[in-house]
């Protein structure tokens, strides 16, 4: 199978599109102006995962997308798109084959993730219209999901807040990391290429938190949220490149495990030549007393509005 052809298969349209910045209607058949040329009256739909400019009759796909975008070559474009996804031969690098059915939620989601987390309805917004958030069924139960653009990996967590049941060799737990997930993938990567500032935290909660705080301060334009999911991870080396010359603020657990993965992935983020800092939650605490340890007990401490506002960057 060609290179191009591996590309089409793991990013769509709309991915492509994600990750350079263009916004397309969700649903096909629906007229919008051209991102590429002045366009006075609407004159482009998708239909098939391709845009059809029904001016000059030109039809773009995913990768002539991005190479329009980007003002690449489609060469260019291929290579790119393949080191970003991994596309060199190696298997361990490729998306997971069997994910469920999934969706952007319903309201009573939206509702039930505020009652056991104390997210808000932007935050989950903003995450969701990222592509770094969707709900389906799990397990048999109703779940929400993180995942990317890549399909590398997913992790989901029941909408109720309690824990899948054992099965088989798996005990109880409250998240469950979908067969053929690459657990050292940084969630939303290759999303992030596109801004300057990067809240780089610590699991799923933290990641959907992280969104409440952009939304809460304004810096959608400008701010992402990048997550880990396991503290004993380390990222792939080929994906560091996408933090070059960003500023990154981690978030780190206040484990021992936290710590460590905090050292760890400095490192790695400073050797890729991005400006990093990191976030003290010491002293902190939630409205029960106990101490505030991640960056969504922070969301959960409302005496805290100094904290808030040192979050994102000024």
């Amino acid at each position: 199978m060609s290179l191009a052809k591996q590309i089409k298969e793991r990013l769509s349209l709309r991915d492509a599109a994600r990750l350079c910045g263009i916004e397309l209607p969700e649903r096909d058949k629906v007229k919008f102006r051209s991102p590429f040329r002045p366009d006075q009256t609407p004159s482009c739909t998708v239909f098939r995962d391709r845009i059809t400019d029904w001016s000059t009759g030109e039809k773009i796909d995913a990768i002539e997308l991005y190479a329009l975008a980007r003002q690449v070559t489609t060469k260019q474009a291929i290579g790119e798109l393949a080191r970003h996804l991994g596309l060199h031969g190696d298997r361990s690098a490729e998306p997971i084959r069997r994910l469920p059915q999934l969706d952007k939620g319903t309201k009573a989601d939206a509702n039930a993730m505020i009652a056991n987390r104390g997210f808000s309805v932007e935050g989950i917004r903003l995450a969701r219209d990222r592509g770094l958030l969707r709900f389906g069924k799990v397990c048999g139960f109703r779940s929400w999901v993180v995942i990317d653009v890549s399909g590398k990996l997913a992790q989901a967590r029941r909408v109720d807040g309690e824990l899948y049941p054992a099965f088989g060799d798996l005990g109880a737990r409250k998240s469950h990391t979908l067969a053929g997930s690459k657990q050292n993938w940084p969630l939303g990567a290759l999303e992030a290429e596109k801004f300057q500032h990067i809240l780089f935290v610590e699991g799923a909660p933290d990641l959907v938190a992280a969104h409440c705080f952009i939304a809460w301060a304004g810096r959608q334009h400008d701010t992402c949220a990048v997550a880990i999911l396991g503290a004993g991870n380390r990222m792939p080396e080929h994906i560091l490149t996408v933090f070059e010359g960003k500023r990154v603020r981690i978030f780190p657990h206040t484990d021992e495990a936290g710590k460590r993965a905090l050292w760890r992935w400095m490192g790695q983020l400073i050797g890729a030549g991005a400006k990093v800092d990191a976030f003290n939650f010491r002293g902190l605490t939630k409205p029960d007393g106990s101490p505030v340890e991640d960056l969504n007990d922070l969301l959960q401490a409302p005496g805290h509005l100094a904290a808030w506002k040192e979050v994102c960057f000024p």
